[in-house]
């Protein structure tokens, strides 16, 4: 019995680890368009120019704090300035603005003020512009009838090397509408 809560403990960390890193390991397929340009020899080897790679994926944003915010804004009964009761209290009309439409409660349409958080949240900062990259297409595909043209490729990103263009293991591609200028 002693032995089986650290025998268990051990295997529940190493399982966490081992699906960790299976998962951070594991190769996406990526669709990508660029002008195809080379050969597909040693010297000159098949090359996808003008490549704009896909973002990282980002994070999930952090739930907000606190209630949701609903606030007064126009209209609310007893909120703001010049509502509540005292609309018909006494048997006075207050001075704060018009009378009530017909059909409408004691003290309703004089809420007005200002409402606390109703406003849509400001525009996000727009992106930086991609910076556009040159991989070297590897997979054995024949790639002969596309030359000189913008094409799609579909398969897997390499890992970026420390000199040289990334690898893409291509699997698929198709030509697309759209003109390559040459190098």
């Amino acid at each position: 019995m002693k032995l089986g809560f650290p025998g268990v403990g051990l295997l529940v960390v190493s399982l966490t680890v081992a699906v960790q890193t299976g998962i951070a390991q594991t190769p996406t397929t990526v669709k990508l368009l660029g002008c195809l340009q080379g050969e597909g020899s040693d010297q000159k080897p098949w090359m996808l120019s003008g490549v704009a790679l896909p973002a990282p994926p980002a994070p999930a944003p952090a739930p907000a704090g606190g209630a949701p915010g609903g606030g007064g804004g126009r209209g609310g009964a007893a909120g703001g300035r010049g509502g509540g009761a005292a609309a018909g209290a006494g048997g006075a009309v207050p001075a704060a603005g018009p009378p009530p439409a017909a059909g409408a409660p004691a003290g309703a349409g004089r809420g007005g003020g200002r409402g606390g958080g109703g406003g849509a949240a400001p525009a996000p900062a727009p992106a930086p512009p991609v910076p556009l990259v040159d991989l070297r297409l590897a997979g054995g595909l024949n790639m002969a009838p596309w030359r000189g043209m913008k094409i799609e490729v579909e398969g897997t990103l390499g890992s970026k090397p420390a000199s040289g263009p990334q690898e893409l293991r291509a699997t698929a591609a198709r030509s697309v509408q759209g003109v390559c200028t040459p190098k």
